[in-house]
């Protein structure tokens, strides 16, 4: 058996004074965490700026992205 590990990467759009992110924005596996963060920071700027959301919503609903890498173990035969 072989072991390797994968980053699962999870994007949620999240507003201030709020107690829950909305459901997760994306899922995506990457092979290190490095590129798991860089994604994340990548595609959490693409969620706010790179969409349909203006400033004035983002500054209404004091709207922020998060996101976390989370490292899992694969074993294949």
């Amino acid at each position: 058996m072989i072991s390797a590990k994968i980053y699962i990467l999870t994007i949620m759009l999240c507003a201030v004074g709020q107690t829950q992110c909305v459901m997760p924005q994306i899922i995506s596996e990457h092979e290190t965490h490095y590129d798991c963060v860089k994604h994340g920071m990548g595609d959490g700027y693409e969620i706010l700026f790179g969409s349909d959301l203006t400033k004035q919503q983002i500054n209404d609903a004091k709207l922020y992205v998060r996101f976390s890498c989370v490292p899992k173990e694969i074993i294949e035969s």
